[in-house]
């Protein structure tokens, strides 16, 4: 577990991870205050970009919403919380190289999280037509999005806090969004859904790139110069 007087440095990572070696890590340390504030700035930045993404292809795909767009920014930093920190905790597992690639695919591995929960609700959407779904459809989506964020972050590290942080970052994403998208519904919800897949990819890239801008300690200039070779 992290204390309040911890001390944090990402250097350590494996070199696998695009970063410095042990040997050759950044001798700077970050308490986990500062480390808290890289995160929710990180993470805010996430929400907005997200949310424009989000009126761009609800605009392309139904209608524009520019103008209660701004609305919807609440409910996209609560999502974005704990899925930047969940990409932390896939980074600090070591089992995460910080990659563009990597990025994409880790929203596109959030929105493939969300398939059970949206087969689920459209199913029984289905079924019950034409009169509404059971009351209870709803609730019981938020269980299987936390569920399968569970199985498979876990999967991926074998670890209880990624685990535990996609369970809820996957939880989230659904109820902060409104719920599943009724794709039943026809083609242009069919397309909204479909754009999720581009607004959570270009998500994982902004958290892969803007990760190692923020959370990846720099050398200082007195380590840069010696490491430089000598003449």
């Amino acid at each position: 577990m992290w204390h309040c007087s911890e001390r944090y440095q990402l250097g350590g990572m494996p070199s696998s991870l695009g970063m410095a070696s042990p040997d050759e890590a950044p001798k700077e340390r970050w308490t986990t205050s500062e480390l808290a504030v890289r995160l929710v700035g990180l993470s805010a930045l996430l929400a907005i970009v997200a949310l424009i993404l989000f009126g761009t292809v609800h605009a392309l795909t139904i209608i524009p919403i520019w103008g209660r767009l701004a609305g919807g920014l609440p409910f996209a930093a609560v999502a974005a919380l704990p899925i930047t920190y969940t990409f932390h905790t896939l980074v600090r597992s070591g089992r995460w190289p910080l990659t563009p690639g990597s990025g994409l695919r880790f929203g596109a591995l959030c929105w493939a999280a969300g398939l059970p929960a949206t087969i689920f609700v459209n199913a029984m959407r289905f079924a019950a037509a034409p009169a509404p779904r059971p009351a209870w459809v709803d609730p019981a989506s938020i269980l299987v999005a936390v569920s399968t964020g569970l199985a498979v972050f876990g999967a991926f590290t074998r670890e209880w806090r990624p685990a535990i942080a996609g369970a809820a970052a996957i939880g989230a994403l659904l109820a902060m969004g409104g719920g599943v998208v009724p794709i039943v519904n026809g083609r242009r919800a069919l397309g909204l859904w479909a754009g999720f897949l581009v607004v959570e990819a270009c998500g994982g890239l902004l958290l892969s790139v803007g990760y190692r801008r923020l959370m990846v300690p720099r050398p200082t200039p007195t380590q840069i110069a010696s490491r430089a070779p000598l003449k």
